[in-house]
C-alpha cells in the first residue's frame, strides 16, 4: 500500500521526470544544469563523474540522467539549498549499511517514494536489466545515499 506522501512524492517525480526528458535534447537546459551542479552540487557532480570509468557510455549518459532528475527534484526545494557533502554522503552509506544489515529494520523502514521512482524507471532501461546485479546494487545504494542527503537537508 502507497501512502499519501509516497504518492505526492511519485507525482512529483514523474513531472520532473517529464519536463527533464521533454529537454533532454536542449543543450542550453543541459549546460545550466551542469553548471548549477558545478556552482551549487561540487561532490554530487563528482560522484556522477566517478561513474564515467566504470561504466559504457550508454549507462553513464543514463545515470547522468538520473541524477539530474534527482537534483532538479530537489533544487526546487529551498530548503535544500545547501550543498551535498562527501562528509554526508559518507554518513548517509554508513547508516544504510547498518540499516541494510538489520533485517527486521529493513522490514519496518518505510520506502522512499522518489527512490523507488527511480528504480521503476531504471527497470524499463534494457542496460539497467542486463546489469551485474552486484553493480545495479551499489548503484541504487548510492542513489539512496543522495536522496538521503538532499531529505536530511530539508529536514522533517
Amino acid at each position: 500500500m502507497i501512502t499519501t506522501k509516497q504518492e505526492k512524492e511519485l507525482r512529483k517525480l514523474i513531472e520532473v521526470q517529464v519536463r527533464h526528458d521533454s529537454l533532454s535534447n536542449n543543450f542550453q537546459h543541459l549546460d545550466k544544469l551542469t553548471d548549477e551542479l558545478y556552482i551549487e552540487q561540487p561532490f554530487l557532480l563528482s560522484l556522477i563523474m566517478s561513474y564515467r570509468q566504470d561504466q559504457p557510455i550508454e549507462e553513464f549518459q543514463e545515470l547522468i540522467r538520473v541524477y539530474m532528475i534527482i537534483w532538479e527534484y530537489f533544487r526546487s526545494n529551498s530548503t535544500t539549498n545547501k550543498p551535498v557533502t562527501r562528509d554526508q554522503f559518507e554518513r548517509m552509506e554508513r547508516l544504510n549499511l547498518q540499516l541494510f544489515e538489520d533485517k527486521d529494520h529493513i522490514r519496518k523502514m518505510a520506502p522512499n517514494g522518489i527512490l523507488a521512482g527511480i528504480v521503476l524507471d531504471l527497470n524499463t532501461k534494457p542496460f539497467w536489466k542486463n546489469m551485474d546485479a552486484e553493480k545495479r546494487g551499489n548503484i541504487t545504494f548510492d542513489l539512496k545515499s543522495v536522496i538521503d542527503c538532499f531529505l536530511e537537508l530539508a529536514g522533517p
